[in-house]
């Protein structure tokens, strides 16, 4: 149900306090390595840097944090699959759990977000 999915790693948190027990959501910043999903969105929202060997493309997230979301905490330097919502302010959040990057689930995002044609 997600609008974008993407994997990426977090290079920046934004959290409003430095106690990391407080359920408070906060921002990261987050380096799009591949997107799955919404590709147009993602263009549109990105800031991307360019360098001699790949551009990056860097996107600001909304919702980490979330208590209505299981597994919605990030740290620097965390490289996950991100499943997204454009806000009505035009920024990303996150709309689910925040997957760990494995081979199955790597597989099992890209056959789910892609089109199926009829059989």
């Amino acid at each position: 149900m997600a609008n974008v999915v993407f994997s990426g790693t977090v290079k920046k948190v934004m959290a409003d306090s430095p106690d990391d027990n407080k359920s408070s959501m906060y921002k990261g910043e987050i380096e799009i390595k591949r997107v799955f999903k919404g590709n147009d969105i993602v263009n549109e929202v990105a800031n991307v840097f360019f360098d001699q060997v790949r551009n990056h493309k860097m996107v600001m997230v909304d919702g980490f944090g979330d208590p209505h979301i299981c597994e919605s905490k990030i740290h620097s330097g965390d490289t996950k699959i991100f499943m997204l919502n454009k806000g009505y302010n035009g920024e990303l959040r996150l709309n689910s759990s925040i997957m760990p990057i494995t081979l199955t689930n790597l597989e099992y995002t890209e056959a789910v977000v892609k089109p199926s044609f009829g059989v």
